[in-house]
């Protein structure tokens, strides 16, 4: 039940967040697309050494991210990851947050969006939203990826997901949301898990 609490905060948060947001700002550098997709990241990672998978896996405690060499998860200092995408930064903007004291920021990359909240003067990563295939999970999970693919990707996690077409999985302080329709992946989010 306590799980469940979880996963309909996450959505609360999803929805306060989505509900409050004000018109977006341009800001940052543009940046086109990158020319592979997630689908084919895939395959390169597959055929990559297993020293290579090694450095992806450091910490199994909570659900990551990864672009490139920079590694994120919710709950940890924004600022940081912030300053190593700067150059692929597309929007950002500012406004007073529906679900926290303070101030929320959205930061708009290509294929993914990030979400942080301030607190005790430091901007906390809460959610992380893929919007495309050209980004995947680091367990090569990507927009489009089939039911079998999550199920392959995911079959040592417990999801606590009730509803059919939804995966909830929860590490730690983090929480990846998995949600299907026609038995394919159309968002993947990563989500901080809060204190009831």
């Amino acid at each position: 039940m306590k799980k469940f609490g979880r996963i309909l905060l996450t959505g609360a948060m999803l929805l306060a967040l989505a509900g409050c947001g004000q018109e977006k700002t341009e800001g940052g550098s543009t940046a086109a697309p990158a020319a592979t997709t997630a689908k084919e990241a895939v395959k390169t990672t597959e055929a990559s050494s297993s020293s290579e998978a090694d450095t992806t896996a450091v910490d199994d405690s909570v659900w990551y991210f990864k672009k490139g060499d920079v590694r994120i998860e919710v709950g940890a200092k924004a600022t940081p990851v912030v300053e190593a995408l700067k150059d692929s930064l597309m929007e950002t903007n500012e406004f007073p947050s529906c679900a926290f004291d303070g101030m929320d920021k959205y930061y708009k990359y290509p294929g993914f969006e990030l979400y942080a909240y301030q607190e005790n003067g430091k901007d906390v990563i809460t959610q992380l939203v893929l919007r495309d295939d050209t980004v995947s999970t680091p367990e090569g999970i990507y927009i489009g990826s089939s039911r079998a693919d999550v199920d392959k990707a995911y079959s040592s996690a417990e999801n606590a997901s009730s509803f059919p077409n939804n995966y909830s999985f929860t590490k730690g302080n983090s929480t990846l949301l998995i949600l299907l329709e026609d038995e394919v992946v159309k968002s993947i989010q990563y989500s901080l898990v809060t204190e009831e």
